[in-house]
């Protein structure tokens, strides 16, 4: 009885799954098949609208803050390119300092044939150094990242026209016996 109600359930989900694929199919008029086509891909360019080199264009654009943010990773290079001094100096200062520490705490550690291989504050001194230039050379790097992403992003929209703050059009007001509200105004 139980197998039954199993084979069932599997021949009405497979009806509902031909069904679904088929009204997709017919309602695009892409091909009218028979109920069961269970045709999955299309062949590119057969319905309206398609046009690649728009959709890869999208995609490149949607893409492009993320590689500025990457390329700033790199002491700043995205910001040095494109005129931002402040992004560029503080990423590069920043990771610059982080890898003077790494390269001086893994210099000042003991190693196993020194005579000062059990000096505790040694070791210390040498490992709080190589960790701190770590977590600045991670940090700058970050800050690289998304500073160059966040300022990609301010030049495209001043670019594009938008050349202001997005608070500057925002108001706030009392009305009698409604209370407060807030209002947004915008022009492109």
């Amino acid at each position: 009885m139980q197998k039954g109600k199993m084979v069932i359930l599997g021949l009405l989900v497979l009806a509902v799954s031909a069904g679904s694929l088929h009204a997709q199919n017919a309602s695009s008029d892409f091909n009218g098949g028979s109920v069961f086509d269970l045709t999955l891909l299309q062949a590119q360019g057969q319905y309206p609208g398609y046009d690649p080199e728009a959709i890869k264009a999208q995609q490149q654009a949607a893409a492009a803050p993320m590689y500025a943010g990457l390329k700033n990773m790199a002491f700043g290079l995205w910001s040095w390119q494109n005129g931002d001094i402040f992004g560029g100096a503080m990423t590069a200062g920043l990771e610059g300092v982080g890898l003077a520490l790494v390269i001086t705490g893994l210099a000042i550690m003991p190693q196993d044939g020194d005579e000062d291989a059990g000096d505790a504050d040694k070791t210390n001194t040498a490992f709080i150094m190589f960790a701190s230039g770590a977590v600045t050379l991670g940090g700058g790097a970050l800050f690289g990242y998304f500073w160059g992403s966040s300022q990609y992003k301010k030049q495209n929209a001043v670019a594009t026209g938008f050349g202001g703050n997005p608070l500057e059009h925002v108001s706030f007001g009392v009305v009698p016996g409604v209370g407060g509200s807030l209002m947004y105004s915008t022009s492109f």
